[in-house]
C-alpha cells in the first residue's frame, strides 16, 4: 500500500534521537528492541503509529505481560522518551502485513502478534520481506493491542529523515506528555509505577 504525502504519524522514542531520526542500533537480543528491527550493521529503522494510542501500545506496552489488572508499567519505560508528531513529506510505498494480506507472504497473525520471545524470527522474516520487495520503504500492520489502528516501520535508506516533517515534540515523562501517556495506558488497564 502507499502511505500518502501529508499523512500524520505519532512516534515515541528515546530523547537521544530527533523526532525524524532513524535508529541504527542492530537488534542482538530478543529482550531488546522491536518486532521488525534490522539485524545488520549499516541499516536503520523508525517505528511510528497512526495514533498516539498505537505508539504507546507498541512502544511502552509491547512487552508488558497481560496480567490481572491493573498492569504495572515501570516508570523507566517512559523516562527519557519523547512523543513526536510527524507528517510525511512524500508518499511512501509499504508492504502490507495487515491480517487480510498475510496469506500472500505465507504467514498468519503470528508475524504481527507474537510475544517478544519470538522477535528473532520476526526480524528474519522482516529481512526476507525487504529482500523480496526492495522498492518498499517499510511495513504497515494492525497494532497488536489495537487491531483497528495501524503501526508502521520505515527502513533507511529506502526512507530517510527528510521524508518526515517534525510537527511537534513533547516529553513523555512529564507534563502534558505524561498525562497523555497515562490516559492511553488507563484504556489498557495499565498504570505507571513512579520510582
Amino acid at each position: 500500500m502507499t502511505l500518502r504525502r501529508g499523512t500524520t504519524l505519532q512516534r515515541i522514542h528515546k530523547d537521544r534521537y530527533r523526532g525524524n531520526q532513524f535508529n541504527a542500533t542492530a537488534a542482538t537480543s530478543p529482550n531488546k528492541g522491536g518486532r521488525f528491527d534490522h539485524t545488520s550493521p549499516g541499516e536503520a529503522f523508525l517505528y511510528a503509529g497512526s495514533t498516539l494510542a498505537v505508539a504507546v501500545a507498541e512502544t511502552i506496552l509491547h512487552d508488558v505481560p497481560a496480567q490481572p489488572t491493573p498492569r504495572h508499567v515501570p516508570f523507566k519505560k517512559i523516562e527519557g522518551r519523547i512523543i513526536s508528531r510527524l507528517r510525511l513529506r512524500r508518499a511512501i510505498k509499504l508492504v502490507s502485513l495487515r491480517i487480510e494480506d498475510l496469506d500472500e507472504l505465507g504467514q498468519d497473525e503470528w508475524l504481527t502478534g507474537c510475544e517478544a520471545a519470538d522477535y528473532p524470527f520476526t526480524r528474519k522474516w522482516a529481512a526476507a520481506i525487504r529482500g523480496w520487495v526492495p522498492t518498499a520503504g517499510g511495513f504497515v500492520w494492525q497494532a497488536r493491542q489495537l487491531k483497528t489502528r495501524l503501526a508502521y516501520v520505515f527502513y533507511w535508506p529506502r526512507a530517510n529523515p527528510r521524508d518526515f516533517e517534525v510537527i511537534s515534540t513533547r516529553k513523555a515523562d512529564e507534563g502534558s506528555g505524561l498525562r497523555s501517556v497515562r490516559r492511553v495506558l488507563k484504556k489498557h488497564q495499565a498504570v505507571v509505577d513512579r520510582p
